[in-house]
This record gives structure tokens, sequence and C-alpha cells, in this order.
């Protein structure tokens, strides 16, 4: 149905959204626990390395989230778009059906047509013979 297409073109926007949103809340997390692992050289301070590193798990977390409700939506995505395949199937068979019912009563009724056009002309021919024959003895009379 329309509803169920629009709602599934919409679950699929959201999906790539939730798609493109982890990914960038991974890059974001990746960046941060890198630079939280940087040696003492690298000018950054511990208390400054602890920030990066609990912002960058906290990144994950939400990424995680992110991931499990774009598996949820990519399932039900998945179901409704294999129910509507279904349903094609189902929708396809049934004209297929219909189709072969149609050429069958198209035949049959060539069928009848011709049996129907047969009798009438053995009638016509059994009416001239009865003419022909009565002609001739009324005219033998």
């Amino acid at each position: 149905t329309a509803a169920m297409d629009l709602d599934q073109a919409l679950g699929m926007v959201e999906l790539d959204r939730l798609c493109s949103s982890s990914r960038s809340q991974l890059h974001e997390a990746l960046v941060n626990l890198l630079q939280s692992q940087q040696p003492a050289s690298a000018n950054l301070s511990m208390a400054t390395r602890a920030t990066l590193g609990k912002r960058g798990l906290g990144q994950l977390e939400v990424a995680k989230g992110s991931l499990d409700i774009a598996s949820d939506l990519s399932a039900m995505v998945l179901g409704r778009t294999r129910t509507a395949l279904a349903d094609l199937e189902a929708a396809q068979s049934s004209i297929a059906d219909a189709d072969a019912r149609a050429i069958a009563a198209e035949a049959a009724a060539l069928q009848a047509r011709s049996r129907a056009e047969a009798a009438v002309a053995d009638q016509t021919a059994a009416l001239r013979a009865a003419v022909d024959d009565a002609t001739s003895r009324a005219a033998a009379a």
C-alpha cells in the first residue's frame, strides 16, 4: 500500500541518517581515543588525555546506540520489504492465473462457436436437400 511504501521509504531515510551519524561519531571517537593515547611528549596533559579518552568512550557508546537502532530499523525495513515482495509475487500469480483462465475461456468460446457454425451448416444442408427433394417431387407430379 502507499502508506506502507511511504513508511518504508521514511525508514530507509532514517536508516541512512543513523548510519551516517554513527560513522561520524565513530570517526570522532577514534580521533579522541588516538589523541588520548599519545605519549606525554605530544604536549597534552594527563588531564586532557583522560578527558579525550572519556569523550571517545562516550562517543563510542552513543555510536553503539545509534547502530543498535539502525540495526533494529534495518530488520524492520527488511521484514516489510519481504512482505511487500511476497504480496507482489502473490499478485503476479493471481494475474497469471486470471490470464490462464481467460485464455481457456476464449478457447472454449471458439470451440463452441465452431460447433454452432457446423450445426447451422448441417441444418442448412439438410433443409436445402429437403427443399430440393420436395421441389423435384412436385415437378414430377
